[in-house]
């Protein structure tokens, strides 16, 4: 009789862990289910990024006031400078709180510029002569911004299309186009950006601003010829600028 008690208790015993085992590797599956319909809700298995450029040009228009009210405390001499272009970031502020993106990459050449027009700022040395130069530029720059986005709405890009010629006369294809914002021009460390396509004509989506365009030959080595000024906005044409080969 004893026996078969302590042979009950055993099976008894064994039961329970069987049945604990077999709940717990319930959990185990459930909860490995459950990550794997998380993960697969997502694209790639990664965190859902935001669904478009708002919160991200938003970030960047107020930072970029931040910056400008540093230097207009810092400095009084350029106090009407900073002020203007501190009332075309409101306008482009305001605008963008409003603003309901078409796309989710609708808005990104806004945003890239004005986080390059803050490195100008935020690196700009700090002596009135070199930042009064560097705020006119800017100024510049977003009442460029600003006239265009009013006409043909917030974030809006403008075709650009360089044609590179030597001597002014002959075409020249196959060349590089290179351009930097204008505010960027007394930057030596400035990293130009590039046309999607060689020359000619060269095309791509600027947003709006004040611009330095040139010609560059193909290659790490290859020589650059002069850069010239354009704007492109409102009062741009839609002709092609004309840049000189090296």
């Amino acid at each position: 009789m004893r026996r078969q008690h302590a042979g009950l208790r055993s099976a008894r015993g064994s039961q329970r862990s069987d049945v604990n085992s077999g709940t717990m590797a319930c959990r185990v599956v459930l909860t490995a289910l459950g990550v794997m319909w998380l993960l697969a809700s997502q694209p790639n298995g990664q965190v859902r990024e935001p669904a478009s450029q708002q919160e991200r040009l938003i970030d960047a228009i107020i930072e970029m006031m931040q910056h400008t009210q540093r230097v207009r405390s810092n400095d009084p001499n350029v106090t009407d400078l900073a002020l203007e272009a501190d009332r075309h970031l409101r306008w482009l502020l305001n605008n963008a709180k409003r603003w309901v993106p078409a796309t989710a990459a609708e808005g990104s050449a806004l945003r890239e510029s004005l986080e390059r027009m803050t490195t100008a700022l935020r690196d700009v040395p700090q002596d009135t002569n070199t930042v009064q130069l560097l705020l006119e530029a800017i100024r510049d720059d977003l009442a460029e911004k600003v006239a265009y986005c009013r006409q043909h709405g917030l974030a809006a890009t403008r075709q650009v299309r360089v044609v590179t010629k030597r001597n002014g006369t002959t075409e020249i294809k196959g060349m590089e186009v290179l351009y930097l914002e204008k505010f960027f021009a007394s930057d030596a460390n400035a990293k130009p950006l590039q046309f999607r396509g060689f020359s000619s004509p060269a095309v791509d989506e600027l947003a709006p601003g004040r611009y330095l365009f040139w010609a560059k030959e193909p290659g790490a080595g290859g020589k650059s010829g002069e850069r010239k000024e354009a704007r492109v906005g409102v009062t741009s044409t839609g002709e092609a600028i004309e840049v000189l080969v090296p």
